[in-house]
């Protein structure tokens, strides 16, 4: 990565998505740089440009996939998933983008990134029983491989699961506690997001 995404990542990490936005614009325009559309997908998401945050992220999911950094990519699936399916009720093109995750995490040895993939694998399912064994799943990714974002995100959805599933009662302890972001309760986009923008596009997941 040059010096300008470089310090695009730092931002993020930060929280100055303005300055992040700058930052990864020029080498973005350079082309071939997929950290650095990666990263201008996070800044414009977080300044709440979704169309803009898809287009870099689609683009970085192409070149991650030039560049064979699988793991990477399966994350911009998944966020784009979760844009295309959550955001613009366009299921059909979610569905591709998870179908994609699916597909790359096969291959990729056992990862924080498989928990995520499981993670959304819970959220597309229908059917409560199968939801719940897949969050649960994910939850056991987030303690085995110590990542508070994805165990937070999975412990919450094992808990609306178990709601589906008429255990009330258990399903309301497994409640996510308010996170600190915009006061609101943790989503767990957010959580997939701000694990990402902490921990840089070519982490060892």
């Amino acid at each position: 990565m040059n010096q300008a995404t470089v310090e695009g990542w730092g931002a993020l990490k930060a929280g100055a998505w303005q300055d992040a936005k700058a930052a990864f614009e020029g080498p973005a325009a350079d082309g071939d740089s997929p950290a650095a559309f990666d990263g201008l997908g996070q800044a414009r998401w977080w300044l709440s440009d979704v169309a803009g945050a898809i287009d870099a992220w689609e683009r970085a999911y192409a070149q991650y996939r030039h560049h064979g950094a699988d793991a990477a990519a399966t994350r911009v699936a998944l966020f784009l998933w979760t844009e295309h399916g959550r955001t613009l009720g366009n299921h059909a093109v979610a569905e591709g983008w998870l179908a994609r995750a699916r597909t790359l995490v096969v291959a990729l040895p056992p990862s924080a990134v498989h928990g995520w993939v499981k993670l959304a694998e819970s959220e597309a399912e229908m059917d409560p029983a199968a939801s719940f064994e897949l969050a649960a799943e994910a939850l056991t990714y987030g303690r085995q491989l110590r990542d508070p974002d994805l165990e937070l995100a999975a412990l919450a959805r094992t808990g609306l699961a178990e709601i589906w599933l008429g255990r009330v009662d258990e399903g309301m302890s497994r409640r996510a506690p308010r996170s600190s972001n915009r006061g609101r309760p943790l989503l767990l986009p957010d959580a997939r997001r701000r694990d990402h923008a902490r921990n840089g596009p070519f982490r060892a997941v």
